[in-house]
């Protein structure tokens, strides 16, 4: 099947009691699933317009400000892959209500207790809890400082041991469909943690800091840096980072209490987070880096095994 790849807008849209507007697909690439509303966006419209036209014409609410919050990326059922941009949206006019044969069904729902009968796209189930809409769950809560450590050591070393497997001289090649080398997914890696743990930092000592979502801006410095630079060079300087980042966050989490790690605010989107929230989020990011590393190491070997004949 022939792969396809697609830009869509999705609409963040949450009520004062912390619940998701979320809607169920008719046809599409995500018929019959669950997700926050969205609209493909065409060659002639750009994101933001299309996230107009979805809130007035699919919705029927008038939009207030919105803002970039973060890019997903989807799979539908015919292979599309879509790069999603989420726009979180603030002060629209109206009730959402269904006016196209778009969606099927919607709702509010809290985040961290799905209704049963619904079928949440595994994409957005997933990015739903990494931003923790609904709050920390109380196995997190329950987590101990060396617990932290222990599993943040653990997800930095499989991440390196999978970089690791690579060949030097594919570390740069470009097969993903985000269109990452190796290097620069493990660079990512290290620059998220350094953000979020600088963001954790805040919110303890800065009254009422809201932090922004890490996205693709914020790093771009290091991926420029990586593709005008001797890759050698460049992944011995990302190596000696991540092990200065490692050192680092680890300390300053053993310098807190407990109750520091708990403290909560809110975000740019007003969503409800917690420090201990950015710290698993670091854990689940460095996961997330180990699937691309292994989907990347595979197009290579299968790469490789294509150019022997």
């Amino acid at each position: 099947m022939t792969e396809q790849q697609l830009i869509g807008s999705m609409a963040l849209l949450v009520r004062d009691d912390q619940k998701v507007l979320l809607v169920k697909h008719e046809k599409g690439p995500f018929a019959e699933e669950w997700t926050m509303p969205f609209v493909l966006v065409p060659d002639s419209l750009t994101a933001e317009e299309s996230l107009e036209l979805l809130l007035k014409e699919d919705l029927s609410i008038t939009p207030g400000p919105y803002d970039f919050y973060d890019t997903i990326y989807m799979t539908g059922h015919g292979n599309e892959h879509v790069v999603v941009n989420i726009f979180t949206c603030i002060d629209w006019v109206g009730e959402p209500k269904i006016v196209s044969d778009v969606y099927v069904d919607a709702g509010w729902s809290s985040p961290s207790a799905i209704p049963d009968g619904i079928v949440l796209n595994n994409s957005i189930q997933r990015w739903l809890s990494e931003a923790c809409v609904g709050g920390t769950d109380q196995q997190v809560r329950s987590l101990s400082k060396n617990d932290i450590c222990a599993q943040l050591t653990e997800a930095r070393g499989n991440l390196l041991a999978a970089f690791d497997r690579i060949s030097p001289k594919h570390r740069l090649d470009l097969l993903s469909l985000e269109k990452i080398s190796a290097l620069e997914i493990l660079a990512l890696a290290v620059e998220f943690e350094d953000y979020l743990i600088c963001a954790a930092t805040k919110m303890i000592t800065e009254d009422n800091f809201r932090p922004e979502p890490f996205n693709v801006q914020q790093w771009r410095r290091t991926r420029e840096l990586l593709a005008g630079a001797e890759s050698r060079n460049m992944e011995s300087s990302v190596r000696s980072l991540l092990s200065k980042v490692a050192i680092l966050t680890d300390s300053w989490i053993k310098m807190q209490d407990e109750q520091a790690l708990l403290s909560w605010g809110t975000d740019a989107s007003n969503l409800p987070i917690s420090v201990l929230d950015q710290l698993t989020k670091v854990i689940r990011n460095y996961e997330i880096q180990l699937d691309q590393l292994t989907e990347l190491e595979s197009k290579i070997q299968i790469a490789e095994r294509a150019s022997q004949g």
